[in-house]
């Protein structure tokens, strides 16, 4: 404080606590809060009385000061008998024995407070208390949140790339969707996919249906793979590039089919495929890709 007027203020706003704070923390049933603002003010007065450049004002305003003192540990009994805790009940008997000792220079004051102590010892459980997470714990909850679903995720996808028909292909999953091939509208990874339709038609023109399948969903499962594990949403609006190759190579396997070139059982193999791949998140919640295999049996 740099006067008189100022020292008031601040000692009215530290006696404020005590006053209002601990009977308004104790109304809204957070008696444990009033504890801890009750118990942290009494602690500090010692602190506060041996301010040298203050000493003036605490010898003009000692009865108010007494009084303030007498309040403070009066609301932390009144906090703990309210939080009906006895384990701080026994801490409060032994620090108020302890701090009584520092206000000898206040006449008749250590033995008031030592009157204060709570001697019966309380019966039953602490009051139950609902606290609201600060903010910093509500942003640890959703990141433990977050990470506890993604090892969920992580844990279903080996899961379910144990029982897969289609396995990774490793070079589609390092060449093309190289996450240092993410530009607008994915162009890059489109364009690099699209060098894999003459490679899989050259397999079907060469009656080996089964690679051409196989490729073909293994290109569809690592593009909708990466869909979402590299977030490809944020690198286009309306056009998502890779979706317009995976378009052309299904319309072509259903010309296949509906012209009864493609045997039998790739005809199933490439349904169960599919069916995986109407089964992945990509799918499911972006609907990508958007064309399906049409088969008469579905």
């Amino acid at each position: 404080p740099t006067d008189n007027g100022d020292f008031l203020y601040c000692f009215r706003l530290f006696c404020r606590w005590i006053a209002k704070s601990v009977p308004q923390m104790i109304k809204m049933g957070r008696p444990d809060a009033a504890y801890a603002v009750a118990i942290e003010a009494c602690r500090h007065i010692p602190l506060f009385l041996q301010r040298e450049e203050l000493q003036e004002y605490f010898t003009a305003y000692r009865f108010r000061i007494s009084a303030m003192i007498k309040d403070s540990f009066a609301a932390l009994v009144t906090a703990v008998t309210a939080w009906n805790n006895e384990e701080k009940r026994q801490y409060v008997c032994e620090f108020i024995t302890d701090q009584s000792k520092l206000y000898g220079d206040f006449r008749g004051m250590q033995q008031k407070l030592l009157r204060m102590i709570p001697q019966e010892k309380f019966e039953g459980k602490p009051v139950y208390v609902f606290r609201q997470m600060s903010e910093d714990e509500v942003r640890q909850k959703h990141l433990e949140a977050r990470r506890i679903e993604e090892e969920e995720r992580r844990r279903i996808a080996v899961e379910r790339e144990a029982h897969s028909i289609i396995p990774l292909n490793g070079i589609y999953e390092r060449l093309i969707f190289d996450r240092r091939n993410l530009d607008a509208d994915c162009s890059s990874i489109a364009q690099n996919m699209d060098m894999e339709i003459p490679i899989i038609k050259g397999y079907v023109l060469l009656g080996n249906y089964h690679e051409a399948i196989l490729r073909f969903l293994q290109l569809t499962k690592s593009m909708c793979r990466h869909f979402i594990s590299d977030e490809h949403w944020c690198y286009f609006d309306d056009l998502y590039s890779p979706e317009y190759v995976i378009d052309e190579l299904t319309e072509y396997f259903n010309n296949l089919i509906a012209q009864g070139k493609m045997p039998k059982a790739e005809i199933e193999f490439l349904v169960r495929g599919w069916q995986e791949i109407r089964e992945t998140e990509c799918c499911q919640d972006y609907c990508i890709p958007n064309k399906h295999i049409v088969c008469s049996k579905q």
